[in-house]
């Protein structure tokens, strides 16, 4: 799988798994895309992305902060419903 450009290079420990699933991660100007990061009017739209990618790779190749971005909507949605 070819990772040129992206924002690092994975090491010998990255399994093909690994490396497919980093390949295929939302990106603006070759850097992955952190939901925490983007700007607000962009974020639905990474959102959209960020869900297609979950769908195709299992939960152990997620980067941390996906998991903490899932866990901060579900709260808000919460509140909100409150």
């Amino acid at each position: 799988m070819d990772v040129d450009g992206c924002a690092y290079t994975p090491g010998p420990d990255w399994t093909p798994a690994m490396i497919e699933a980093y390949a295929a991660m939302p990106t603006l100007g070759g850097h992955v895309v952190s939901l925490f990061l983007v700007p607000k009017q962009k974020v639905r739209a990474y959102e959209r992305e960020w869900g297609e990618w979950s769908r195709k790779f299992p939960k152990s190749l997620w980067p941390i902060w996906l998991h903490r971005w899932i866990e901060n909507r579900i709260a808000e949605r919460k509140k909100a419903a409150q």
